[in-house]
């Protein structure tokens, strides 16, 4: 439930809306089980509230079938999305 109309910004309107907070960068240990094997892409939608917290992801396209699934989107830890 929103108090007001949704909005889409453009990446280049971001610093507009939210202030950034730099990361600390840690690296991973070992290959996430969320990561697709092999060669490939896929592009997701990410839902932010005005508050900067995530509200909800949708996979759009992937370029081979089943290279990644919106279960596999769901597993990646918000942490890495935010950097």
């Amino acid at each position: 439930m929103f108090n007001s109309e949704v909005i889409g910004i453009s990446p280049q309107q971001l610093n507009d809306y939210w202030q950034v907070d730099a990361p600390i960068i840690s690296m991973l240990k070992r290959r996430p089980t969320w990561l697709p094997k092999g060669k490939g892409g896929w592009t997701f939608l990410t839902v932010f509230d005005s508050n900067g917290d995530e509200v909800k992801r949708t996979l759009i396209s992937s370029s081979h079938e089943g290279c990644m699934t919106q279960n596999k989107i769901d597993q990646i830890p918000k942490t890495l999305l935010s950097l």
